[in-house]
């Protein structure tokens, strides 16, 4: 199977990066397989992300039986909840751009083959979106329960309508070619 890491994974030119990851308890087996990027956005700071690494684990079990290997790290997130009526609140829609270009940095860096985000937020969802676009990798996103529904111009719509709608017009934005 071919796939984008073999080719700095393998062989005498990649034995500095293996080195690296063997570091850590990576197995020559592990960094034969496919590196998928798990971005996880848990954190104290943020209460709705608060549990997110115990579903993480779950979520890189499957990677390791569907033959891949997951390499985890966490991306920020913030709370506008936390800081309604204070200075922090200027921050709020900033931090999509912020968790975005955080993935992107890692990704493009570390090198991977795919990418699962975990998440549960709504400036989270989209920072990650916004990077998924930029970054063109397979994708999977896991978002928290506690996002049902969404409400758009004063509708209600089901999580998975409102998502493919906020999709398609972030690709219309970031990747306007692709029509």
């Amino acid at each position: 199977m071919e796939y984008f890491t073999k080719q700095y994974m393998t062989g005498p030119e990649g034995a500095h990066r293996r080195a690296v990851y063997k570091a850590m308890g990576f197995t020559d087996k592990d960094l034969s397989q496919p590196l998928i990027a798990v971005v996880n956005s848990w954190g104290e700071v943020c209460p709705g992300h608060f549990g997110l690494n115990m579903l993480t684990q779950k979520v890189k079990e499957g990677v390791w039986q569907a033959g891949a290997t997951p390499v985890e790290f966490c991306t920020i997130s913030q709370c506008g909840t936390l800081t309604l009526g204070l200075d922090g609140i200027r921050y709020d829609l900033a931090t999509r751009e912020m968790v975005a270009f955080d993935i992107e940095t890692i990704v493009h860096s570390q090198m991977f083959d795919g990418i699962v985000f975990m998440t549960a937020c709504d400036k989270v969802v989209p920072g990650m979106l916004i990077a998924a676009a930029r970054l063109n990798l397979l994708l999977s996103l896991c978002v928290r329960e506690q996002w049902r529904r969404a409400v758009s111009m004063g509708r209600r719509f089901p999580c998975r309508i409102w998502m493919k709608r906020l999709w398609a017009a972030i690709m219309q934005v970031v990747c306007p070619q692709r029509r």
